[in-house]
Parts: structure tokens; C-alpha cells; sequence
């Protein structure tokens, strides 16, 4: 995969990719009036992120070998807590009376709009920084 590198104008070939999904869960019911309680929540995530280093130009899967980042891999789950969610991330999701995009939506457009950052030579970009 290559795009054109905004600040060379030439055509760069997909060194790193890396995604990650956060997610909180929340256990909730509601009472006889409407009214909705948290009763318990917890959070979890997935990460995935690889290299691909290319032996030759231009870049195709032939001569591509594609190495896992062993740090950038992983999941994790939260203990579950008791109560409403406090997560400054998640609490205003979670009680905004308006229709929120849910995960698949903000992946999907995230496909479409993805974050991009070029450079006119090398560098190394850490995003977990």
C-alpha cells in the first residue's frame, strides 16, 4: 500500500500499522419509572500492531515480511467495579441523551479518515507517546 507523502509529493509504501480498540462495558437496568442505573462496569481493550519491511520496490506482498511489534500486541481486561462509571472517557457517552456512534461506526470511519502524519525524511512515530 503506498499514498503520496504530502510534504515530498512522492509515493511512501506502509512501513507500520497499528491499531487499538477501547471499550467499556457497563451492566445497567432500569426501573418501573424509565429511569436507567449503572450497577456495575469494566473496561477492556485490544491492540495490534506490526511492521512491514519491504526488500524491494515497489512494494507488494511478495517481498514484504510483515513482523509483529511483541509490545503493541495484547488485551486487557479491568476487574469489574461496582456502581456508575466515572471514566471522564466514557461518562458523558454513557448519559448524553443524544445518539452517540458506537464502536463499529468509529471504526468504519476511521478507515475512511484515517490519522495520517507525513514527514520529509525518516522518522520514527510513537504513538503511544
Amino acid at each position: 500500500m503506498s499514498v503520496t507523502n504530502n510534504a515530498t509529493h512522492k509515493p511512501n509504501y506502509l512501513a507500520e500499522a497499528q491499531l487499538e480498540f477501547h471499550f467499556c462495558t457497563v451492566f445497567v437496568v432500569r426501573d418501573p419509572t424509565g429511569k436507567f442505573h449503572q450497577l456495575k462496569h469494566f473496561f477492556w481493550n485490544a491492540h495490534w500492531q506490526y511492521r512491514f519491511n519491504h526488500s524491494g520496490f515497489p512494494a507488494a506482498a511478495a517481498n514484504t515480511t510483515i513482523v509483529p511489534m511483541a509490545a503493541g500486541i495484547g488485551a486487557h481486561v479491568s476487574p469489574v467495579f461496582n456502581g456508575s462509571v466515572t471514566d471522564r472517557r466514557f461518562v458523558n457517552v454513557l448519559t448524553s441523551l443524544r445518539e452517540t456512534t458506537n464502536c463499529n461506526g468509529l471504526a468504519a470511519n476511521e478507515v475512511s479518515h484515517p490519522n495520517i502524519r507525513t514527514s520529509a525524511t525518516w522518522e520514527e512515530f510513537d504513538v503511544r507517546r
